[in-house]
């Protein structure tokens, strides 16, 4: 079962506060974003190659 989520004006203020009461600003959410992008990407691609590799040794045998 899936949390059903659905964006509005509450939230956003919200979630403001939440960022406001750990002391995160703009430019460090910025940058831990960038840095989850990154991983998140780099970890596709490692799970990309190693399906290549496992299809490739199944066609082999």
């Amino acid at each position: 079962m899936g949390i059903k989520y659905t964006k509005t004006d509450e939230l956003d203020k919200l979630l403001s506060q939440y960022i406001d009461d750990i002391g995160l600003d703009e430019d460090e959410i910025k940058r831990r974003t960038d840095i989850a992008e990154k991983e998140a990407e780099r970890f596709i691609t490692l799970e990309q190659e190693q399906i290549s590799k496992k299809e490739k040794n199944e066609k082999k045998n």
